[in-house]
């Protein structure tokens, strides 16, 4: 893959290892004075974000084959968890997701907004795809849950319910990167990210994420 620091402007400046409960695989956080600097300024490129990995899913291949077969292979309600990296990249899934966030983070934009009540403009284009996002994968939601629900009361309904909504449902996991993308902002733009540079089969979401990441924020944009 390319490498990223090259081809993004970043406002990463520290990366380490560290002890980090389970269920977290890294975090990404700006220091205290340089969000400071960004409320009062709106200038991004004045934040210093710190990225700290979990040392528990990198500490031998064995772990990082366990987090990889837990998390981003396993299926709950039809998408993953996590993005589907391609195997190879297992090492790095946690890494890749986390540098997104340096790029654009979605919790310091969203701070300075509720803050001063002004944006950063290059944040919107995201915000805006988020909501897209979002509300294309609750049609196609209350499209399957519908079809499911006209079976109620029938013998085996639920079952007749899941057979015939199999098609929807591979149509709903065609859209959706991850379980996580779907919590804000922020983790959209960082799954999608993921998902664009790792992924087995990448969403037109990410791809359109990737897009918008290139032209606002690639090296000599």
């Amino acid at each position: 893959i390319d490498r990223l620091d090259d081809r993004f402007e970043s406002t990463l400046t520290d990366l380490r290892v560290q002890w980090m409960p389970d269920n977290l695989g890294g975090k990404a956080t700006p220091t205290s004075s340089s969000f400071k600097k960004f409320i009062e300024s709106g200038d991004q490129s004045a934040l210093e974000t710190e990225v700290r990995l979990n040392e528990t899913f990198l500490k031998s291949k064995k772990a990082i084959q366990d987090d990889f077969l837990s998390s981003r292979t396993n299926r709950k309600g039809g998408t993953t968890n996590n993005v589907e990296v391609q195997e190879q990249y297992a090492a790095i899934a946690s890494l890749v997701h986390e540098y997104g966030h340096t790029i654009c983070p979605g919790k310091a934009n969203e701070s300075y907004q509720s803050t001063t009540g002004n944006v950063n403009s290059k944040f919107m284009p995201f915000r805006r795809q988020y909501n897209l996002y979002m509300r294309e994968l609750r049609e196609k939601q209350r499209e399957i849950q519908q079809l499911r629900e006209s079976f109620a009361g029938q013998p085996d309904g639920l079952q007749l319910g899941l057979e015939a909504t199999k098609e929807l449902q591979k149509e709903y996991d065609a859209m959706c990167i991850s379980k996580y993308s779907k919590e804000s902002v922020g983790e959209f733009i960082a799954e999608a990210f993921v998902d664009a540079i790792l992924g087995k089969n990448p969403k037109p979401a990410s791809l359109e994420v990737m897009k918008t990441l290139d032209n606002l924020y690639g090296r000599g944009k």
